[in-house]
This record gives structure tokens, C-alpha cells and sequence, in this order.
């Protein structure tokens, strides 16, 4: 009621002051075919001008105190360079079905920079995400594992991630296209863990190798009391498969102190870094390994 009111209000103040405005069913309707369809354009064009950006976000190691690894986070911008909600653009991808070529198209470019460090003698592990609806592709393996070959990077330093609601939609062929991937030596990364259902289950069905604990569980560590409880829990459970642990969203040193007690292995949020382009974080040793070489 109160979004219909919403939309009411807003067409009243574009009909000018001292106007009024009656909701009709219609035209939610409108706008939201108006909105699938604004969103829909955006994702084709970002695909035909290939302008999908990547942000890399640090992972760092929680004993060590030391960056672990880099998840790389779709970007997209509009025309004038802004920046646009990149929740919607992939919810729109998703939809529509071209998801797919949206996941393939970041795996190239991640693979990419991964191949130019190499040749420069730098490492870094990469996370990379891909949405439960590629699992759907029966093309997935032949993709990744050319792609691979392509770039010749060290399969063994790049984790895909796949959240725990997307994993269970097909359970079954999802964990069956995991373990192929996984023979060419990738890992997996099982994201927003806790949030679906029966998730320990999980952990115990699905090949992976990281656990990264849903931020609804970490924001609150400090005065939450059955969150400490839960995380807990997660690593121990996790401990006896032999998997690792992530704690996302952790935003202030608190937390991270809490995650430590805890026993979580990593930890990624703002306290760590925020999201950042290729070139702020490798782009000086890139310059400086290029300018030893001219010399």
C-alpha cells in the first residue's frame, strides 16, 4: 500500500504543485515493464561495448594480518562514466538469461590481469563469481577450461564463488559441474553462507574448499550474542571438513578482533579495503618492474 501511495506521489509532483494523483494497477505495471526493459538495454550494450569493469576487493588472512586473496567485482557504468546499482544490472542479467556471457566476459577479463602479473613474476589468488544460473550452461566446463589454457595462468591461485541459494537450486548437476572445474585445479568458494536452507548440509553435499560467512552474521558480532554463537559454529563445522572460513561485511576492528577469538580464518570489508580498480593496486609495481626492464 504504501509503495502504490509512493507512485501516486511521485506522478502527482511531476503533474506539477497542487496536483493530485489517483494509483491504478496499471501503472506499476508500467513502470516496472518500464524499468526490465531500461535494465535489459543496459546489460546488451555493456555486453556489445564491452564495458563491464572489475573491481578487486582484498582478502587479507586474519593470523597473519596479511592480504590473502582479491574477489573481482562487476562494475558497470552509464554514458557519462556514473557509476550504476550493480545489484540491478545482475538481477537483470539474470532474468533475461544473459548472466551467462556477463560471468564469461568477467572470467576473460580476471584472467587477463591475472596473466599480466604472472608475466611480471606477481602474485594473487582471484575470487571470481559466478551467478547459479551458469551452472545451467552445459558448456560451463569446456568454457572455463579453455579459457584457462588461453590465458595459462595457475588454475590453483583462481576460486570461483557461488552463493548458497544459487547452489541448491540444482544441487545435483551444480555439484557435478563444480567437480569437473575443480579437476582443472580451481577451487570453489561457497558465498552468503547461512542464508539458505539447511546450509550445513551443504557443506557436506557441495565440493568446496572456502566458506564465507553471509555479513547478516558479522555486522552485529559485537552485541549479537546468537551471532558469535552461529559463526562459531560455522568454523568448527567447517574445521572437520577441512575447509577454510570467511567472514564478509567485517567494517571496524572490533570485528575482526571477535573473528580472531572466533577462529575464522579471513576476513573482507571496508575495515580491510574497499573495492578497488586494477591500477591502484598493482599499477606501481606493474611501472616499476616495467621500467627495471627497460633499463
Amino acid at each position: 500500500l504504501v509503495a502504490n501511495a509512493d507512485i501516486a506521489m511521485y506522478q502527482a509532483k511531476a503533474s506539477g504543485r497542487n496536483g493530485w494523483h489517483i494509483y491504478s494497477p496499471e501503472e506499476q505495471d508500467r513502470e516496472r515493464t518500464h524499468e526490465r526493459v531500461y535494465w535489459n538495454e543496459k546489460v546488451k550494450e555493456a555486453l556489445s561495448t564491452d564495458s563491464l569493469g572489475v573491481a578487486f576487493q582484498p582478502i587479507q588472512n586474519i593470523e597473519e594480518g596479511k592480504l590473502s586473496h582479491f574477489e573481482a567485482l562487476l562494475r558497470v557504468s552509464d554514458e557519462e562514466g556514473r557509476p550504476l546499482p550493480t545489484f540491478k544490472f545482475i538481477q537483470s542479467a539474470e532474468a533475461s538469461g544473459l548472466i551467462q556471457e556477463v560471468d564469461l566476459r568477467i572470467v576473460d577479463k580476471v584472467l587477463a590481469y591475472k596473466q599480466e602479473l604472472e608475466r611480471r613474476g606477481i602474485a594473487a589468488v582471484f575470487a571470481i563469481n559466478l551467478s547459479g544460473i551458469s551452472f545451467r550452461n552445459p558448456n560451463l566446463y569446456d568454457e572455463i577450461s579453455q579459457k584457462l589454457k588461453h590465458f595459462g595462468v595457475n588454475p590453483q591461485e583462481i576460486i570461483f564463488e557461488i552463493t548458497e541459494t544459487s547452489a541448491v537450486e540444482d544441487a545435483v548437476t551444480t555439484a557435478e559441474k563444480m567437480r569437473d572445474i575443480k579437476k582443472l585445479g580451481c577451487k570453489f568458494a561457497l558465498d552468503d553462507f547461512g542464508v539458505g536452507f539447511s546450509s550445513l548440509y551443504h557443506i557436506k553435499q557441495l565440493p568446496i574448499d572456502l566458506v564465507k560467512i553471509d555479513g547478516s552474521f558479522i555486522r552485529h558480532l559485537a552485541s549479537e550474542a546468537e551471532d558469535r554463537a552461529l559463526v562459531k559454529a560455522v568454523v568448527e563445522v567447517s574445521k572437520v571438513f577441512g575447509l577454510t572460513t570467511v567472514a564478509e561485511f567485517v567494517e571496524n576492528q572490533e570485528i575482526l578482533d571477535i573473528l580472531r577469538e572466533l577462529g575464522v580464518d579471513y576476513a573482507q570489508g571496508y575495515h580491510i579495503s574497499k573495492p578497488e580498480p586494477f591500477d591502484s593496486i598493482w599499477g606501481a609495481a606493474i611501472s616499476k618492474d616495467g621500467a627495471a626492464s627497460a633499463d
